[in-house]
């Protein structure tokens, strides 16, 4: 078993592979040969998936605190 940091990288990469790859699919909705959408539609789309990945970078933002903190009182 990897350190901590080794585990994060790996399995970093492929959730991010992972979501990149979902997000190509997501696209193939753009097609309008196949499908129909509204601007309102795509704005709702996109609010959600902006309002989604703004909660999980706070996640990340609330660690990298907490862990300078700790570090700050190690000191």
């Amino acid at each position: 078993m990897g350190s901590k940091g080794e585990n994060f990288v790996r399995l970093a990469k492929a959730r991010q592979d992972n979501i990149c790859k979902q997000f190509k699919i997501l696209g193939n909705l753009a097609n309008i040969s196949n499908y129909d959408y509204t601007e309102a539609q795509v704005a709702a789309l996109f609010s959600t998936l902006e309002s989604a990945l703004r909660a999980e970078k706070r996640k990340f933002k609330d660690g990298l605190a907490k862990k300078a903190a700790k570090e700050a009182k190690e000191e």
